[in-house]
């Protein structure tokens, strides 16, 4: 089992986020159909003006196609969420499938490391009917700001050991999730409990981003086990701004990716 422990100068606070959004009468054409759902209420309850906006950071796993044309598949999410908030001064990066505990690095080290201020992420799948409840289907995005203080939080990287990650790919024209390994969620749960340990002494919620098929189960089991401790998911957050331990499962890598992060607390 490969770990990775860091302590992290982090100068970022999360200022607001999104609704989750997921198809529920059908599902929508392209991930921009939902960033379309999901940003003008983001933009609005904040206020902030696009044109402040220094970085956009895409995540996305789904093939989609962003163009007209059926035989082009890139550019992939940043550049037409780019286009289509007019935020001309943004740099944009495409993540493809980092989870959110990864971003949050990504952007506290351009936060950290330069003159930017503000940082939007965004995550977009459309993925077709069989895989739906399997991955996450939506969007939903965080605005990251650069915060006055210097904190000095924990990340942490731990891989499920033994199994094969989780794959997807095209058969005849169909969009295949291969099959979880069979002792999955019992060595995501005993990843998440050794990664618990790093945060032992924290009082701070911990913040579940599992995808659909393990969400439920996962959580259940962890919150039997331990009872004194808050399991939070992304509308907990929503719901009761909090500092969080934010733990992500990246299914295509096999790993889960563990961080503090600072919430300003009136999303």
């Amino acid at each position: 089992m490969f770990s990775m422990i860091k302590n992290i100068n982090n100068t970022m606070h999360v200022v607001g986020i999104s609704s989750v959004v997921v198809a529920e009468k059908g599902l929508r054409a392209t991930c921009m159909d939902y960033v379309s759902d999901v940003l003008p209420e983001l933009i609005a309850q904040h206020d902030i003006a696009v044109e402040s906006i220094d970085l956009i950071l895409t995540l996305s796993t789904s093939i989609d196609y962003l163009s007209e044309h059926k035989d082009i598949q890139t550019p992939r999410l940043g550049y037409p969420v780019q286009k289509q908030l007019a935020a001309n001064n943004a740099f944009v990066i495409d993540l493809q499938d980092t989870s959110w505990a990864q971003a949050f690095e990504v952007a506290n080290g351009y936060l950290s490391g330069t003159d930017m201020s503000n940082v939007l992420v965004i995550e977009a799948n459309s993925f077709e009917k069989n895989i739906v409840e399997q991955l996450f289907t939506g969007a939903r995005a965080a605005l990251l700001s650069k915060s006055n203080t210097v904190n000095q939080v924990h990340m942490v990287v731990n891989t499920l050991g033994e199994g094969e990650p989780r794959t997807l790919s095209h058969v005849e024209s169909n969009l295949l999730l291969s099959d979880s390994n069979e002792n999955e969620v019992a060595m995501l749960q005993k990843t998440i409990e050794t990664i618990m340990e790093q945060f032992r002494s924290s009082t701070k919620p911990l913040l579940l981003d599992l995808p659909p098929y393990l969400s439920t189960n996962v959580q259940s089991e962890l919150q039997t086990k331990y009872p004194d401790k808050c399991w939070w998911t992304w509308d907990t957050l929503r719901e009761n701004p909090e500092n969080v331990v934010w733990l992500s499962y990246e299914v295509f890598r096999n790993r889960v990716v563990a961080r503090e992060v600072f919430v300003k607390g009136d999303l």
